[in-house]
């Protein structure tokens, strides 16, 4: 990934990147685990970070591409976004939503969806 570059004369920053994944497997999985015996991904997309005042940020990152699993391509896409602050007493507040059409999160294929959310509380001892 490419760093985000500030975005002159705001808050804001934007940045892209480029994935590849590839593996290959002599045993692939015939149950539940996805484990095709040929895996291939390519990604593009960009990233973006607003700063909502001193203690608050704003992720994104959406990418999209081609995936071919065992002779099968499909395209896929991402969208990942974020939330970061700061909470009284150094505590510290995460919310973060993720969409992946892409086979690899964890298992599928074409028409496939990991869907999450995710929140994290935390406090110093």
């Amino acid at each position: 990934m490419l760093s985000p570059l500030d975005v002159s004369g705001t808050p804001a920053a934007i940045g892209a990147q480029l994935g590849v994944r590839a593996f290959r497997s002599n045993q692939p999985g015939g149950g539940a685990y996805f484990n095709p015996r040929h895996y291939r991904a390519v990604t593009a997309g960009v990233t973006g970070v607003l700063s909502l005042g001193p203690r608050w940020r704003l992720r994104a990152v959406a990418d999209g591409g081609r995936q071919r699993a065992d002779g099968t391509r499909v395209g896929i896409y991402a969208v990942d976004v974020s939330l970061e602050g700061r909470l009284p007493h150094n505590g510290r507040l995460q919310i973060h939503a993720l969409r992946s059409s892409a086979a690899s999160v964890s298992g599928g294929g074409a028409g496939y969806w990991n869907n999450s959310v995710t929140v994290s509380l935390s406090y110093p001892f």
